[in-house]
């Protein structure tokens, strides 16, 4: 959700803690990995030192060994971005802010062209958010003929993703989230990424607009 708002303000500043994934196919990538936004500076110290095993690098010293003298205090990890990730991140960062007005461009123009088309129903935006459109979903009737419809016009539609509670980890099958299977049964998302621009969505609007 990396440049989606809600209520005047960025996703990032409204937690105490927010996670952003940079996975490969992300609209903001270091090829995998992501990176944690902190609002209090204590909370981020914190961060900082459990990010590197627990390590406090800006108070352990190096000996004339070459090696830091520490104490670990607190359970760390090895949760750091590798240079070459992060230079990856800075690369995509630069014209990140374009990228985005290109994105709300292409999803506007969905938003209008799918309006009205029979079968088809938006997903419920509210006034005081935005999205960031790493997707562009809705929901459709007929979902398998649909997938196959636009397949055979060589478009890739997909759901993303579907409800984890039925995973063994976490229990099994809950059986209260009817919100939650009624998205499940009729959610679909069409493409929406840097290589789509407005000929591109044209087409897939157009074959949309063929049928099912």
């Amino acid at each position: 959700a990396l440049g989606a708002r809600y209520k005047d303000k960025f996703i990032g500043e409204l937690s105490d803690y927010t996670c952003f994934s940079f996975q490969a196919i992300k609209h903001l990538t270091t090829g995998d990995g992501g990176a944690l936004a902190i609002s209090d500076i204590f909370k981020y110290k914190e961060a900082v030192t459990r990010k590197w095993f627990g390590i406090d690098r800006d108070s352990a010293a190096l000996s004339e060994l070459g090696e830091r003298q520490y104490d670990i205090g607190q359970l760390g990890f090895k949760y750091h971005l590798n240079n070459y990730a992060a230079a990856l991140g800075l690369g995509n960062l630069a014209d990140f802010n374009e990228r985005m007005k290109k994105r709300r461009k292409i999803a506007a123009f969905y938003d209008e062209e799918l309006d009205d088309v029979s079968g088809i129903h938006p997903f419920n935006y509210k006034k005081d958010r935005e999205s960031a459109y790493w997707l562009y979903g809705f929901h459709v009737e007929n979902r398998s003929d649909f997938l196959r419809a636009l397949k055979a016009k060589s478009i890739i539609a997909s759901v993303v993703h579907q409800r984890i509670d039925r995973n063994s980890i976490f229990g099994g099958k809950v059986k209260d989230l009817a919100n939650q299977e009624k998205f499940d049964k009729t959610q679909i998302h069409i493409p929406i990424h840097d290589g789509i621009d407005i000929s591109k969505a044209e087409y897939i609007i157009k074959s949309i607009k063929e049928g099912w």
